[in-house]
């Protein structure tokens, strides 16, 4: 995933901040990138992140039963 967005950012010219912009996964890595945390510390922050969204989502979805 790093390296497909690193030549993504370069072949489209997109900045950092719209990177940010496009989800978890793209925010992580572009803080990655621009050396904001390291390697573990993304993964670390990429997980607990992923793992709270679900949790929105389950919380949303019980309220519609169908």
């Amino acid at each position: 995933m790093i390296e497909e967005i690193e030549k993504a950012k370069e072949k489209y010219n997109l900045s950092f901040k719209y990177l940010e912009s496009l989800g978890l996964e793209f925010k992580w890595v572009a803080k990655f990138l621009q050396g904001q945390v390291n390697k573990n510390e993304m993964i670390e922050n990429l997980q607990r992140e992923i793992y709270q969204f679900a949790r929105r989502q389950e919380t949303w979805f019980k309220r519609y039963k169908n």
